[in-house]
């Protein structure tokens, strides 16, 4: 999820104009390991494997 607000500048008067001065961008992104997946399915199959037995 990122976030970026702008500085804006509104002029009413002159065609209602509008000016973009400047922005910061921050934020975070969350990107899942293939590891992390790796391990799930290891921990399904022995969870479904001793459930046969």
């Amino acid at each position: 999820m990122l976030f970026e607000p702008y500085l804006v500048n509104w002029d009413g008067r002159n065609q209602g104009r509008v000016e973009f001065l400047d922005g910061i961008q921050w934020g975070y992104e969350l990107v899942p390991t293939p590891g992390s997946a790796s391990l799930a399915a290891i921990g399904g199959m022995l969870i479904g494997r001793r459930r046969r037995r």
